[in-house]
């Protein structure tokens, strides 16, 4: 774990060639999130998955930072809740990256807990 800028932590996930990841801890961290996603060199499409409270917390905030970065921001609003776990909920999300003309090196942004983030990244990996 590395401390950086005295807020964040950075805790590299290695995986192997073209696998290995970082996961930032630390407040206000949403804030960057625009900056740090483009230092990734990804496409230029961005979906924010994420529930209706979230949503209203954060959403825009990061929405805006991420467009402040030359991102084109869709946001998907999925129920909280196990019960949303599901494959037409992947279904749906799947359904959006098309609307969108999602290409393989665009992001989707899971924001939120264990359902937000599992179904969302099941649906980014396929």
């Amino acid at each position: 774990m590395q401390l950086n800028n005295g807020n964040t932590y950075t805790i590299p996930v290695t995986l192997g060639d073209h696998k290995s990841y970082p996961i930032y801890i630390g407040n206000d961290t949403y804030s960057q999130l625009g900056s740090t996603i483009k230092q990734l060199s990804v496409g230029q499409k961005l979906m924010i998955v994420t529930h209706p409270e979230i949503q209203g917390l954060y959403g825009e905030l990061i929405a805006d930072r991420c467009e402040k970065e030359g991102f084109k921001v869709s946001v998907v609003t999925i129920p909280p809740g196990e019960d949303h776990k599901n494959m037409a909920t992947v279904s749906q999300l799947l359904d959006k990256m098309i609307d969108y003309q999602f290409e393989r090196r665009d992001t989707i942004v899971a924001l939120g807990g264990g359902v937000i983030g599992d179904t969302a990244g099941f649906a980014a990996s396929i």
